[in-house]
């Protein structure tokens, strides 16, 4: 084996056995600019929109393998607004019971 030979048998050999890095970004839902929206269907005429204002999260991205990233949302039901006072303290209400069960409810998919 000549030297050139054995310059790139090394060169190969610590190319192989150099580590991956992984790259793991995490970005905070920002609670000041962010909510969550739905839109309802009332009696089949009219849709209710409304929205949930206090919402908390985190998005964990894994450049190099994206089955390992993952979504993190907290929706906190009693904020809920629709617009309607009366509807939003029923619907809080009816929340409550739920809330005390699992005070918030969350998703976690990407």
């Amino acid at each position: 084996m000549n030297e050139i030979d054995e310059i790139i048998k090394e060169a190969t050999m610590a190319n192989t056995a150099t580590p991956v890095q992984t790259s793991t970004t995490t970005w905070k839902i920002d609670p000041a600019h962010s909510m969550a929206e739905f839109k309802v269907k009332h009696l089949m005429i009219a849709d209710v929109k409304g929205q949930f204002p206090k919402v908390s999260g985190a998005l964990c991205l894994d450049e190099s393998d994206l089955a390992n990233s993952r979504v993190e949302a907290t929706i906190e039901a009693a904020s809920i607004h629709t617009r309607e006072e009366q509807r939003d303290a029923h619907t809080r209400l009816s929340a409550c019971s739920i809330d005390n069960k699992v005070p918030n409810k969350e998703e976690q998919n990407l």
